[in-house]
């Protein structure tokens, strides 16, 4: 996880697809990893997805402390998250290849 993250190449909108990734598949140690990541001169589109996809880990014993890493323009991302969404991650439907193939037309 770390060198994919730490990766300058690696565009913001990757980066915050790898989190949400990590946050559906991982375990606990990556959440905080991910939580470890948090700065505060962060894009506020990648720190919103990173908070997003930390909403598992207690306030109180894993993100009470990055609170001041937190852009003020996020305050409640994390505590709406926590409280009135389930899934931030859906797996996208099983499709079978020929309905693909049907679904998607070259010349209608």
């Amino acid at each position: 996880m770390k060198l994919a993250l730490d990766n300058k190449d690696l565009s913001v909108v990757n980066k915050a697809a790898t989190v949400l990734y990590i946050a559906k598949f991982g375990e606990e140690a990556d959440l905080i990893k991910i939580r470890n990541l948090i700065e505060s001169n962060q894009s506020l589109f990648l720190q919103r997805h990173l908070l997003l996809s930390v909403n598992k880990l207690s306030w109180q014993k894993h993100m009470k402390q990055m609170s001041k890493e937190i852009n003020p323009r996020m305050n409640g991302v994390y505590m709406t998250v926590k409280k009135e969404i389930d899934v931030i991650v859906k797996l996208p439907p099983v499709l079978k290849i020929g309905e693909l193939l049907e679904s998607v037309h070259q010349y209608d």
